[in-house]
């Protein structure tokens, strides 16, 4: 069984690691080269060319836990609101429970076919992944340094953006700032018992200053906030970054709950 996972995953790195990174960097190119050329002369056509662009940028990775490994994504809530997805101006609040959320966050955003509009905010570091760094910042991405003094300026000017963004967007937050861990769940309880919170078993307490920022800057200008839960398999069919390369199935579970704007407390 090792022996099967450690050639899968010499097989994943040999095949689709080079096939990313030259899809990458072909898409990437064009995103640069519209940049420079379309956006100048016009924004819209420059951001739908993103909506379309970023998806083919990150087909191969999408490809890796739907089709290489297995993983099985099921997605719950109202269906009416899995089709609202995408065509209004959004904020996604998020849980971080495994080291594949993000990709899990990439596979939902394809299926449903509104991973072009994603915008995030992210640790100043990730802009130096390779393609995927440039991806993110041809696309709307902030990076900021966790410093609010140095990053105010860049959060203000990428709501200002996404203000006059001229296609919808969908914010993505992860409220709780970190990945779970069952010792993080015990401190969480804890804060949470002393604030007289709900007690949390699945999640941390999310942090409420990044969300209120948000909310407040972008005010009058999002339609909708998005509660999204990923809750990730158990024992054997835990997913993982490593299971992927080794085509280990596992299985996601997302739910999806849409709040309207007006029912956001000022």
């Amino acid at each position: 069984m090792r022996a099967m996972e450690a050639l899968s995953t010499v097989l994943c790195v040999l095949l689709l690691l080079p096939a990313f990174l030259l899809s990458g960097t072909v898409v990437t190119a064009v995103m640069l080269a519209a940049y420079v050329l379309v956006r100048p002369l016009s924004l819209t056509l420059f951001e739908k060319l993103v909506w379309h662009l970023v998806p083919a940028a990150a087909a191969v990775l999408v490809l890796l836990p739907e089709y290489w490994a297995g993983v099985e994504h099921k997605l719950y809530g109202e269906a009416a609101e899995w089709v609202k997805l995408g065509t209004e101006n959004s904020i996604l609040l998020c849980n971080h429970r495994c080291d594949i959320d993000w990709l899990s966050g990439w596979v939902v955003g394809s299926r449903t076919g509104v991973l072009g509009g994603f915008k995030a905010i992210m640790k100043r570091s990730a802009i130096y992944v390779p393609v995927l760094g440039a991806l993110w910042w041809l696309s709307g991405y902030i990076f900021i340094a966790r410093d609010w003094m140095r990053d105010k300026k860049r959060m203000l000017r990428m709501f200002a953006n996404l203000r006059a963004d001229p296609v919808p967007y969908l914010l993505v937050l992860f409220a709780e700032g970190t990945r779970f861990t069952t010792n993080k769940l015990a401190l969480a309880r804890e804060f949470a018992a002393s604030k007289g919170l709900p007690l949390p078993k699945h999640t941390l307490v999310p942090k409420t200053r990044g969300f209120v920022a948000t909310a407040k800057s972008l005010e009058g200008s999002y339609d909708s906030v998005y509660d999204i839960t990923f809750m990730p398999a158990q024992g054997p069919r835990a997913p993982s970054l490593a299971g992927l390369f080794a085509r280990r199935p596992a299985e996601v579970h997302v739910l999806l709950r849409r709040i309207p704007a007006a029912d956001i407390p000022k």
